[in-house]
Parts: C-alpha cells; sequence; structure tokens
C-alpha cells in the first residue's frame, strides 16, 4: 500500500512504517524510525519489536491531505552549536490492530487515531531543510504509542 504515496514524502514514509508494522518486519520497521532516535537506544530493533510484537496492525490508512510542514529552531543540537531548523509533519493515521497474547491467541481489537510524527533527517540524525536531497523522512516511532484518547475504541473480538 506505500507504493500508492509519492515517493520522498512524509505520507511515503509513514506508510512504509506502518506496512513493515503490519507485516511484523522489524528490520524494515527499524530503518523506517527516525535516525536520532534509533542512534539513542541500544538495540533499537528489539525496542520496536518488544513495542509491536503482540499488536497485529489489521487495518490503517494515512490521509492524503497535505500537512503544513513545521520549521522551527532547536535549542537541543547541542554544544555544537544550533542546527537552524527541525523539519517535521504530524500526520493523523487510522490504525486497527488486535492485540494477542504470547501465543498468539487474541485479547481485543483496539481501533484509534495516532498523531504521528514524521521528521526530515539525514542518516545520521542530524536535521535537514524539507527540499535537502541528501536527507530522508522517517517516523518518529514514541509518537506512534500514543493513541488519540477521545479517538480510541476496543471493539468486540468476532467469536
Amino acid at each position: 500500500l506505500a507504493e500508492r504515496y509519492p515517493s520522498e514524502s512524509p505520507h511515503r514514509a509513514l506508510a512504509e512504517w506502518l506496512d513493515s508494522w503490519a507485516t511484523q518486519d522489524w528490520d524494515r520497521l527499524t530503518m523506517a524510525s527516525q535516525p536520532s532516535w534509533r542512534s539513542r537506544q541500544p538495540d533499537p530493533r528489539g525496542a520496536l519489536q518488544g513495542a509491536y510484537e503482540h499488536l497485529h496492525l489489521t487495518k490503517w490508512s494515512v490521509p492524503m491531505k497535505i500537512a503544513p510542514v513545521v520549521r522551527q529552531e532547536n535549542p537541543l543540537s547541542g554544544a555544537t552549536g544550533w542546527q537552524p531548523f527541525v523539519v517535521w509533519v504530524d500526520l493523523r493515521c487510522r490504525v486497527r490492530y488486535t492485540v494477542v497474547d504470547d501465543d498468539g491467541a487474541p485479547l481485543k481489537e483496539v481501533a484509534t487515531v495516532i498523531l504521528a510524527r514524521v521528521v526530515r533527517q539525514h542518516s545520521d540524525g542530524t536535521t535537514a531543510e524539507r527540499d535537502d536531497p541528501t536527507a530522508h523522512w522517517s517516523v518518529n516511532p514514541i509518537s506512534m504509542t500514543k493513541g488519540q484518547p477521545a479517538m480510541t475504541r476496543e471493539i468486540p473480538l468476532a467469536v
């Protein structure tokens, strides 16, 4: 499904991340995650697998409407000085997943809306301008763990 979104777009990056979650391809999910997040994790693949292996994604959608790109000064760029701009897009995506136990037995089904933060960075985790051809869009995995409570509902399992 990711192929229906324009390449090198934040929408495509989010769609590839969701595809990777749906297929439980932990290596691909790790590479689709924000480089600066990956660099701070001792085991980013293990962290993602631990967070998502019991959540089987069954449906998802990413809005086609282009959200505005946000530019903001980054005071957290470290002692070497300011990196002038962080570029990101927040995209609402609808997801539906089944929570399973260790044996794969379904426990409950959840439908929610997630506000996904999609960030443009270089592979080393440094920030990049939107039009920088050496940078890529990637998903901040922390943003994906925060369903919007008012838009989350449990769905009874079919018996």
